[in-house]
């Protein structure tokens, strides 16, 4: 059968660029070309031209394979966009169907939300990758909105080669905008015995709502993960430094230290020296000493015949001079936050310095004693 008439007469406009734009629109197999055509020009004496120029367009199909490529195919979300609440992560690997060579980098146009990255680019751009390369949405948004963008894959990297379709895609994050962390209440210090109850207390704004970390001298205190820290019953080795940290997805911060004082359980004084009754003479000075174990350490107060005496708050009462009328009982009574106790009583017994007169015969002896004043 001849059939050169009929190709003349339906082909005469077919020249080499318009078999191969006839194959990129039609988006067909080119395999399917090369065969239709091929059945049709075999037996044509234009044959050996138009055998040419599919060769030339089957040639050109095996490379520029994201012509004609499918939609754009994420792993969450839709072809044309994302929507996340703000503080919340996200995750989401693009690739595009129908594309017989691998891809090896992407084009990013449009505004990247804050917090997002695009396989590590966080603005518009260019990322290349091995092939096949899967694009790679990963971050934590920051700022609520529409930020909307262009995404294009190519077979090359730094955008070469040949390149799919451009992808409009936009990402909608919901919500406030996230804020780092910022404490409202810091921790305080404390000081307290052996065996009482402490609790440290704090708290902190943000977006998301922070999460804390208590700290003892800079380690983390393991379970200590609310906004408050209690110790039930406090021991010696609970003295340090207590800090809070507060997180969320936008930062850290630490807050201020708190010192916490363990110290001995409180026990009521008891006197270890107990003051001694004395004997001195006019004018001379006296001194009364006493002591007293306890906790906290006792204070002091001495009495002279059951009187306070002003001043008198040491652990020693001292007379420089005595006169007659410092003749007397004296005590002391220790007193701390667990209770109180008084010394035994100290007698001071004061003697005159005179001397009695006395006539005696010749031959006779004489005594001489000194007056007791307080008698």
């Amino acid at each position: 059968m001849k059939i050169s008439a009929l190709l003349q007469h339906r082909l005469h406009w077919l020249n080499l660029p318009g078999a191969i734009l006839m194959v990129l629109l039609q988006r067909m197999p080119v395999v399917s070309a090369v065969a239709v055509a091929e059945e049709m020009i075999i037996a044509s004496p234009v044959g050996a031209v138009l055998k040419a120029a599919v060769a030339a367009v089957a040639v050109l199909g095996a490379v520029n394979t994201m012509v004609g490529a499918t939609p754009l195919v994420p792993t969450t979300g839709s072809a044309t966009g994302l929507t996340v609440a703000a503080g919340s992560p996200v995750s989401v690997f693009y690739t595009i169907n129908g594309t017989q060579t691998p891809i090896q980098s992407w084009v990013i146009g449009g505004s990247v939300p804050p917090g997002l990255d695009f396989s590590g680019l966080s603005a518009a751009g260019t990322v290349n990758g091995s092939a096949p390369f899967s694009l790679h949405l990963a971050g934590t948004p920051t700022s609520a909105g529409t930020f909307n963008l262009t995404l294009q894959a190519w077979d090359a990297i730094n955008a070469t080669g040949f390149g799919s379709d451009i992808y409009a895609y936009a990402i909608t994050v919901t919500g406030s905008a996230t804020t780092a962390p910022v404490f409202t209440t810091q921790p305080t210090s404390q000081s307290v015995t052996t065996g009482a109850s402490v609790t440290f207390t704090a708290a902190a704004s943000g977006n998301p709502t922070p999460t804390f970390q208590w700290r003892k001298d800079a380690v983390n205190i393991s379970g200590a993960t609310s906004a408050t820290f209690n110790i039930a019953s406090a021991a010696a080795g609970d003295a340090a430094s207590y800090t809070v940290v507060a997180t969320n997805s936008v930062s850290s911060v630490v807050s201020t230290a708190a010192t916490l004082t363990v110290s001995a359980a409180a026990t009521a004084p008891v006197f270890t020296t107990q003051p001694a009754s004395q004997t001195v003479t006019l004018g001379s000075s006296v001194t009364f000493t006493a002591a007293a174990s306890g906790s906290p350490t006792p204070t002091f107060q001495w009495r002279k015949d059951a009187v306070n005496i002003s001043g008198a708050t040491g652990t020693s009462f001292s007379i420089v001079s005595t006169v007659a009328g410092d003749a007397a009982a004296y005590t002391v009574t220790a007193t701390n936050s667990a209770g109180n106790a008084t010394s035994n009583a100290a007698s001071l017994t004061v003697l005159s310095s005179r001397l009695v007169n006395q006539t005696v015969t010749t031959g006779h002896g004489a005594t001489f004693s000194a007056v007791n004043a307080s008698g």
